[in-house]
């Protein structure tokens, strides 16, 4: 065992664990390593504007600010200078059960969420029209814990994890009037982020030598880059139906790591050992191509709004390498989501209230069981994706100033042989905006 936990470290030190097994052979550590796509906030959507996130299907309906990075074609509809910023407070829980009771660890954090300008040029007013914004891209806040009788291994274990960190995309785009009916966009974006990981486990046999307990801290932190592209249309060739397509390129993410790694083991009536190593090292992710196609219907005060959200998961790789099993199957895969809202306007009151359903499945096929090794893989046997409600509501101040809210609440079970995985959250944004 003891030898088998120094061999770790020789890896490059990413923001995965760089634990005591799973490192030592190409085709095991890249199987092992998906789970890192998840720890990471890599496979969530960013929450952007409190109108979208309570309308869910935005594709087709963006129309202010936001819309650079929601759909980018939807800038060529701003007609003023507008500016935006949201604020939005976050909490969840991830529960694990290993049929030993459940266990979890509330993650709360308030954060700005975005924040952009657009400014639709003199010459062409209301036809080109650039922007500029940041936004919370990816969030890496992540707290894990539980304790059982390892059978496999032969040991009892108590294991915990807290990480901290988010990741900003700063992003500069267009929105262009190519016809009375068609709108086309563009953006592209830089990353820039840091993630801190630690990990605290122990355990000892379940079997002799029951004096001995093994305890071992871990330390990582990461700074983030990387970058991405989007493209984006919006078609409107009927008043009472807009379509809006958007097409996210393959995003880069990239990390560069240093680590510190104590291992202390205690045995009865005996000398025990201590054990430290550092390892730095970079590690770079590829997120794959995404694809939002949308169709929206004004039907006078009300507005009706569907998504279909797609991504090929087996394509995202880690160093260049996809990730299989040691049979070859991949171990993420395609996911296909869908997302409706409801918009209604009052026509006396300057109000728009509005509520939407997403459902979003998970791109995992399999559930890392043994997260000190970071070695056994459980296929995931049931899963309830991950559902999300939404409310919201806007209001116009003053004839420039508009004020949105939301409120979102998510929902997620996934079941293996040997764990199930409960996930929950509650999102609150606010947005003010402005129209110069």
């Amino acid at each position: 065992m003891r030898r088998r936990l120094a061999a770790a470290l020789v890896l490059a030190c990413c923001i995965g664990p760089i634990g005591p097994k799973g490192a030592v052979t190409a085709g095991a550590q890249a199987q092992d390593r998906a789970v890192e796509f998840e720890d990471l906030g890599l496979t969530g959507t960013a929450e952007i504007g409190a109108r979208a996130t309570a309308l869910r299907a935005f594709a087709a309906s963006s129309d202010d600010v936001t819309a650079l990075v929601l759909n980018s074609a939807g800038l060529a509809r701003v007609k003023r200078i507008h500016g935006a910023a949201v604020m939005a407070r976050s909490e969840s829980r991830v529960t694990l059960d290993y049929g030993n009771g459940p266990t979890g660890e509330d993650v709360s954090d308030s954060y700005l969420a975005f924040a952009g300008v657009a400014y639709p040029l003199r010459v062409l007013r209301g036809s080109l029209v650039p922007a500029i914004s940041v936004h919370r891209a990816f969030d890496s806040a992540l707290d894990l814990a539980y304790a059982r009788d390892n059978v496999t291994d032969s040991r009892a274990e108590r294991f915990q994890m807290q990480q901290s960190g988010a990741t900003y995309a700063y992003t500069l785009g267009l929105g262009i009037d190519l016809s009375s009916t068609l709108s086309a966009g563009v953006s592209a974006f830089l990353l820039n982020g840091s993630i801190d990981t630690h990990r605290r486990y122990q355990w000892q046999p379940l079997v002799t030598p029951p004096g001995e307990r093994t305890f071992v801290l871990e330390d990582v932190s990461s700074d983030v880059g990387g970058y991405g592209a989007q493209v984006g249309m919006q078609l409107y060739f009927h008043p009472r139906v807009q379509i809006g397509l958007c097409f996210n390129a393959p995003t880069v993410v990239k990390l560069h790591s240093t680590g510190v790694r104590e291992e202390t083991t205690q045995i009865e009536n005996d000398v025990g050992s201590f054990l430290r190593q550092t390892s730095e090292g970079d590690t770079e992710y590829i997120l794959p191509y995404r694809f939002n196609g949308a169709i929206a219907l004004p039907l006078g005060a009300w507005l009706l709004a569907a998504q279909v959200n797609y991504a090929d998961w087996g394509e995202a790789a880690v160093d260049g390498r996809r990730i299989y099993t040691r049979s070859t199957e991949t171990v993420l895969e395609t996911v296909l989501g869908f997302s409706a809202g409801v918009e209604w306007s009052p026509a006396r009151l300057p109000v728009r209230l509005r509520a939407g359903y997403e459902y979003a499945p998970s791109p995992l096929k399999f559930l890392q069981t043994d997260r000190i090794d970071n070695d056994t893989l459980a296929r995931i046997g049931s899963q309830s994706g991950r559902s999300s409600i939404a409310l919201g509501a806007g209001a116009l101040l003053f004839t420039r100033i508009v004020v949105d809210a939301a409120w979102v609440q998510t929902e997620g079970t996934r079941e293996t042989t040997v764990l199930t995985d409960d996930y929950s959250a509650t999102l609150v944004s606010l947005q003010a905006a402005y129209w110069f």
